[in-house]
């Protein structure tokens, strides 16, 4: 299972409050997916002991609440502001020396298998994230030390432009093309059909 080292020190931060605006008026976040909402079906893949930080919009608070009754919700009140507002919020709810294992709540394509690989590999000393033909995915584990690296993160980026460069990162190499899918649009709710 996880990496001796690491064991109950890694904690999920699923990002989800997004404005999402190429998706239409709906939320996408709470769009229906095989009779579930989108973010149900990343947290339903989340191990129950990497404990979720779920960062999200007011109004989407409750409808989220309702799911996830047993998990950290944190509000981000200017989520105009982009994705690196969102990192930085929910990195600040990490515990205390705790890792970062970080999800998108449009990418319910995910693989668990393919999770708990990536535990498996991770040794809290480097990033390390999924890869498909060499591509680079999501979710992304990020060592504690390096959590201050999202005080450099502006607008709409997440660690993306980081990783390789300031953050050396590891790939682990897979076949889950879910990875790489994330959800833009209402037609991006049939990827999962082509995987």
């Amino acid at each position: 299972m996880l990496a001796q080292e690491v064991i109950g020190n890694v904690q999920a931060l699923v990002l989800a409050a997004g404005l999402g605006r190429r998706f239409g008026a709906e939320p996408k976040q709470l769009a229906m997916l095989g009779g579930k909402m989108l973010i149900a079906h990343v947290l339903e893949k989340i191990p129950e002991a990497l404990a979720p930080i779920i960062v999200t919009r007011k109004e989407l608070l409750e409808n989220i609440a309702n799911i996830a009754p047993r998990t950290q919700l944190v509000i981000n009140e200017h989520p105009e502001l982009g994705l690196s507002n969102s990192v930085k919020l929910g990195l600040r709810h990490v515990k205390k020396d705790h890792h970062a294992m970080i999800f998108l709540a449009d990418m319910p394509f995910i693989q668990q298998d393919t999770i708990e690989k990536l535990l498996a590999k991770f040794d809290g000393k480097s990033a390390l994230a999924p890869s498909v033909g060499g591509k680079r995915g999501h979710p992304l584990c990020l060592p504690s030390p390096l959590l201050n690296k999202a005080l450099d993160l502006a607008g709409d980026e997440g660690f993306g432009k980081l990783l390789g460069h300031e953050i050396p990162c590891h790939l682990l190499e897979c076949a889950d093309k879910g990875i790489l899918m994330d959800v833009d649009e209402q037609k991006d709710l049939g990827l999962g059909d082509q995987g």
